[in-house]
């Protein structure tokens, strides 16, 4: 995460400094096999929707991207037994620039 001031404000407590961050939302979806990834990018996607142009005075998101992952088992920790493995999944991935007065 890099960042700097982006504002004097005249000391400490008073300056503002802006951060960047790579936000990931990972959803999952019952693996049924019949439809495939389509149900699990659909919701991944309205999660990116929500993110896209998200602006206020303080966080900012750009460059949201929807990732299949596939099979939760790919996730999963090796010989961990998870339930994951009977889901899908799909990561909504977006760039933050975010704001911190101090």
């Amino acid at each position: 995460m890099l960042g700097g001031r982006v504002a004097y404000g005249g000391g400490v407590g008073s300056n503002i400094y802006r951060s960047r961050a790579t936000l990931e939302a990972f959803v999952f979806s019952p693996s049924t096999g019949a439809n495939g990834m389509a149900p699990v990018m659909a919701q991944a996607e309205t999660v990116a929707a929500r993110l896209r142009s998200y602006i206020t005075n303080d966080l900012r998101c750009f460059a949201v991207d929807v990732i299949p992952v596939g099979p939760g088992s790919q996730i999963s920790p090796p010989g961990m037994q998870s339930e994951v493995s009977n889901y899908l999944c799909a990561v909504a991935e977006a760039e933050i620039e975010f704001d911190q007065i101090g």
